[in-house]
């Protein structure tokens, strides 16, 4: 009979030793998973700010491209460009000086 009382305490130790491990367990795996789930949150952020970044540098490469080809194959443009720019005169040219209006 004894073996028996014996056996049930066994028993109940080994069944609440269970529940104490599967329960310790639920709680550790969540909580050691939480901080990596935030660090992917914040890293997808970042990896989705630098696709902004990379689309829009290439968009700013395009135009820049574009804006080098009308340079070189567009030779009233350059012309235009330097007279707006840098007051360039082509020889030829008839200057006339005009003042600026007196302010009141």
């Amino acid at each position: 009979m004894k073996e028996d009382g014996d056996r049930a305490v066994l028993e109940r130790s080994l069944t609440y030793t269970t529940l104490l491990l599967l329960a310790g367990t639920a709680f550790i795996i969540p909580t050691s998973l939480l901080p990596a789930r935030d660090r992917n949150r914040v890293l997808r952020a970042e990896v989705q700010a630098l696709e902004a970044e990379v689309e829009a540098g290439g968009r700013e490469l395009a135009e820049l491209q574009a804006e080098q080809e009308a340079l070189r194959s567009d030779p009233y443009l350059v012309e235009r460009l330097l007279r707006r720019d840098y007051r360039w005169v082509a020889p030829g040219d008839l200057v006339i000086p005009v003042e600026p209006a007196a302010k009141k």
